[in-house]
């Protein structure tokens, strides 16, 4: 495997203002977090999805993944598939409770799993594949507290999109 770049000066541009675009939005991203979010958990997962994000963006503005309908689409399929099977586990935890040994601990991880799984068929089905978004399922269902941070998640999630928008004659695949 070789390493090669492009020897015109607008390569070289990018590959120093396309990952200091991701540190800058990075940065933004962990500071509102950090403001909002009680759940250290909801914190870590939503600051690394939206890191995961940024490299794709950032790196690989070409793939269909970067594209900014994948990013929100990716991001609302996350968020309804992970809120609903939170609200799923609340329903029927009382109703197994007397079955399973830690009934709050084993329905959280098989909804969780479920969540991702769900997240991946909707995404694939509409085509907003954005896997970074499938972490956001999974850690709604296991720890949400506040939902203020979803909004915070959310709306980094569209500025990520908007800047791919805005940027897209600029950006180029690193």
């Amino acid at each position: 495997m070789s390493f090669e770049i492009n020897n015109n000066r607008r390569n070289w541009e990018n590959y120093i203002w396309q990952p200091l675009l991701a540190v800058i939005f990075v940065c933004a991203v962990l500071f509102f977090l950090k403001q909002t979010a009680h759940s250290m958990i909801l914190w870590a997962v939503g600051a690394s999805s939206l890191s995961s994000s940024a490299l794709i963006v950032c790196s690989h503005p070409s793939s269909k993944t970067s594209r900014a309908v994948n990013i929100i689409g990716g991001y609302i399929i996350g968020i309804f598939v992970g809120e609903l099977l939170r609200t799923i586990v609340v329903q029927f935890e009382p109703i197994v409770k007397g079955f399973l040994m830690d009934p709050s601990y084993q329905m959280l991880v098989f909804a969780a799993a479920i969540a991702v799984g769900i997240s991946i068929l909707l995404m694939s089905l509409l085509k907003v594949r954005h896997p970074p978004a499938a972490g956001i399922a999974l850690v709604l269902v296991i720890d949400i507290r506040d939902y203020s941070v979803l909004i915070i998640i959310f709306i980094a999630a569209v500025v990520l999109a908007l800047l791919r928008l805005l940027l897209r004659k600029e950006l180029c695949d690193l």
